[in-house]
């Protein structure tokens, strides 16, 4: 019985590769030794037929247990990697183990495949983190630039108030001016007897004329500066519209490289090799 089991096998098996048309390698063995394979052209796996069933095979494992076994032989083994399904032939009548069939399919593309979804997924990952560490920093940006668009009004604010109190003291100087220029009046109808308050009289004259003079040097050099703030503003106000863009294009492209990670990963899992 056990003989018409392995010659059956034998008769079926190769008819069994030309149906499946995939890249497998179909090989049948007994209890310790390889018997026959059936390759096909663009892959076999490299067994000598009679030689024993080295420890530690899948085959040896399924027969053992009396249980189909599928495992990836990893290309370190033979120099390529494939998926090895191991059946265990059993005679029905006895429950003898009398041999095993093995199938091995060449996974070496889809492993290929494996790689490089993990190698893109990687990838857009640490990209993913850059674009966010850049979005970040645009963000950051954007609030420096508002908060010095903001310090250059207070600052022109404060201007205007300094201009406010250099009007002042204009108006001040041009009065005492004027009292000098009356003092000075009254001290010569007093001839001798005013000597005095007419030296007085001209100090302050030369005193409101000091100042006068001082406060148009600093409202003009004031002037200057406010033009300078506005130029600032503008160029401020320019580089919030940049930054601003740029937050705002680095959180499109942050959630598009989200939505290819994911894409990415469910790639990745598609591609891995499951075994059944």
């Amino acid at each position: 019985m056990s003989k018409n089991i392995m010659d059956s096998l034998r008769t079926v098996l190769p008819l069994v590769k030309e149906l499946v048309q995939e890249e497998i390698c179909i090989v049948l063995t007994d209890k310790t030794k390889y018997l026959e394979q059936y390759p096909h052209e663009n892959f076999v796996i490299p067994v000598v037929l009679g030689s024993e069933i080295p420890p530690g095979n899948p085959i040896l494992e399924a027969m053992k247990n009396k249980k189909t076994t599928v495992s990836v032989v990893p290309k370190e083994v033979h120099g390529f990697p494939f998926l090895a399904i191991c059946y265990p032939v059993i005679d029905d009548d006895t429950g003898e183990v009398l041999g095993a069939v093995s199938v091995a399919k060449n996974i070496n593309k889809q492993a290929m495949i494996e790689d490089a979804a993990n190698t893109i997924f990687t990838s857009l990952q640490h990209a993913n983190a850059s674009i966010q560490e850049i979005a970040a920093g645009s963000q950051k940006q954007f609030s420096s630039v508002s908060n010095i668009v903001q310090t250059v009004k207070q600052t022109e604010e404060k201007i205007n108030e300094i201009d406010s109190i250099l009007s002042a003291i204009q108006n001040i100087a041009s009065q005492s001016n004027l009292l000098s220029l009356n003092a000075a009046i009254e001290a010569a109808r007093a001839g001798s007897a005013g000597l005095g308050f007419s030296v007085v009289a001209d100090e302050m004259r030369k005193l409101s004329s000091l100042s006068s003079t001082s406060a148009k040097e600093i409202t003009k050099t004031l002037s200057e500066i406010k033009a300078l703030m506005l130029k600032i503003v503008q160029e401020v106000d320019i580089s919030n519209t940049i930054a601003e863009a740029q937050a705002s294009a680095t959180e499109q492209i942050t959630t598009t490289l989200e939505e290819i990670t994911s894409a990415s990963e469910v790639m990745v899992n598609l591609s891995k090799i499951e075994l059944h």
